[in-house]
């Protein structure tokens, strides 16, 4: 896996286009968990305090993934899959269910559409979030 060097700003202008699912988690905050559904602009979403710890954020759509990683202060990185990274003949889509805490009564069961298979230069297995499968368009927190 190749990680490449995280700016915010840089991001948020390469994005700035697209409409894109974004998920953040931070274990170390109550309702350290937010998710932004078919959003464009995502990145904007987040407040300054949330880039300041985190654990992992996943920007996705049925063109590619984003993680970004916080691997020290002030060291930011992600990775990143492309729909067209794959091997054609290694295609599979998988639906996993999910439980996405959306107000504190109860828990609201969502799928995620994932793309498995080899990368068609390294050969190695890859995984691409695609979209969120049921529930409402826009299911922030």
């Amino acid at each position: 896996m190749e990680f490449k060097k995280f700016d915010k700003e840089k991001m948020k202008e390469e994005l700035r286009n697209d409409i894109y699912n974004l998920v953040y988690i931070n274990y170390e905050k109550e309702n350290g968990i937010k998710i932004f559904k078919n959003e464009g602009n995502a990145l904007n979403l987040l407040s300054e305090s949330d880039f300041e710890n985190f654990y992992k954020i996943y920007l996705f759509n049925n063109n590619f993934m984003k993680t970004i990683y916080q691997f020290g202060e002030d060291d930011y990185r992600y990775s990143e899959v492309n729909s067209e990274d794959f091997d054609e003949n290694t295609k599979k889509f998988r639906e996993i269910l999910i439980k996405i805490k959306e107000n504190p009564d109860g828990k609201k069961v969502n799928r995620l559409k994932v793309l498995t298979g080899e990368n068609k230069i390294t050969k190695k297995e890859i995984v691409q979030f695609l979209e969120f499968l049921g529930g409402e368009k826009n299911g922030k927190k």
